[in-house]
């Protein structure tokens, strides 16, 4: 593999017409009572991410660490009171269809885990580092299917604006201490983010978002050479949660949202000769290089703000339970937009449609 020079010009998530159904029916009832104020989760700049689970943006080299932070849902930390905070996050996943996977017989059921710390040196601003530990019950011999993922160090503004508007821009760097972003030559893949949450009415919350990664690596290939890293990533998402007027601490929502990916070039002379040996990443004519892919995502769930089953005094505590019927995940990875040469959405693909569970908790 040859270097490269850097600097050269790792849900899914929930369903649409279900949210337009909700924000119908909430919209009607708001007006009957005041629920406990809630902080709806930042879905991490783009392309998915909700329920605790994915953010849309998969692909090629998804990992968990695109995952919501788990916080979401429950009662907001007041940072003039405590500016500290530690949260935890185990997640079960299980793809609904357990043959013909087209290799993907790895992720049939998967377990994530996180953790996070996170300081707030003023009221609006926000530092965050988190880790991941993802196990898989399927792994080649010799290995236990126990993997890290990338540490991420995470800045978030948060500024509240006039109309109930909230806007959130920041930004992250990654530490490559998982397994892909070793075997890629990852040296850090540094992001920006923006996300926009809307309150409409005392119920539903609206959040619209958009991110850009950029991957710097030392080899525009994977370690076999054959495999191109991605260049740069932009994704765009959309959320929308709505709590239950006859009971606040329910909460369903949906999330939907698509990526698209620039590669490195990672080709030699006889690229697109259709050679099955050949070493590159083209095998057809019609493209010099590997052209730019699109990836997509969505996910309904239902969330369930458990902070009411705890110890009387421990106010700072809060936990919630989170169900969801997805398909893609930053885990086990989305369905590429482009089939057979022709761009289609698949509601329930075979390889990404899953259901999975979150157990979330902080204080």
């Amino acid at each position: 593999m040859k270097p490269i020079v850097l600097f050269n010009s790792a849900s899914s998530r929930r369903l649409a017409a279900l949210a337009t159904a909700l924000i119908t029916l909430l919209s009607s009832t708001a007006a009957n009572a005041a629920p406990e104020k809630t902080e709806k989760g930042s879905k991490e700049g783009g392309g998915g991410g909700g329920g605790g689970g994915a953010a849309t943006g998969g692909g090629v080299g998804s990992t968990p660490r695109d995952q919501a932070d788990g916080s979401a849902g429950v009662s907001p930390r007041d940072p003039s009171k405590k500016m500290w905070e530690v949260g935890v996050s185990s997640e079960y996943h299980r793809l609904f269809i357990q043959n013909d996977l087209e290799g993907a017989a790895a992720n049939k059921n998967l377990l994530v885990h996180a953790a996070y710390v996170e300081v707030d040196p003023t009221p609006q601003d926000r530092i965050r580092l988190r880790g991941f530990l993802y196990e898989r019950f399927l792994a080649d011999p010799g290995e236990t299917g126990v993997r890290t993922d990338d540490l991420i160090l995470q800045y978030t503004r948060v500024q509240h604006l006039p109309y109930e508007l909230t806007l959130k821009p920041g930004a992250w760097v990654t530490f490559p201490t998982s397994f892909t972003s070793q075997k890629a030559s990852s040296i850090t893949s540094p992001r920006i983010s923006v996300a926009l949450d809307k309150a409409l009415g005392n119920w539903v919350h609206i959040e619209p978002r958009t991110g850009a990664d950029y991957y710097i690596v030392r080899y525009g290939t994977v370690e076999n050479g054959s495999t191109p890293n991605a260049q740069a990533r932009y994704a765009i998402g959309l959320n929308i949660e709505a709590q239950m007027p006859f009971h606040p601490a329910l909460s369903i929502g949906a999330d939907a949202g698509t990526a698209y990916y620039w590669y490195y070039k990672a080709r030699a002379s006889q690229a697109g000769n259709n050679n099955p040996s050949f070493p590159g990443t083209v095998q057809d004519a019609t493209y010099k290089d590997q052209p730019l892919q699109q990836t997509y995502g969505f996910e309904a769930y239902a969330r369930y703000d458990l902070s009411r089953y705890r110890p009387e005094k421990a106010t700072d505590f809060h936990w919630d339970f989170t169900m969801s019927l997805a398909n893609g995940d930053p885990a086990i990875g989305y369905s590429s937009a482009i089939h057979d040469g022709s761009l289609a959405v698949y509601w329930g693909f075979r390889s990404t449609a899953q259901v999975y569970a979150v157990l979330a908790a902080r204080y």
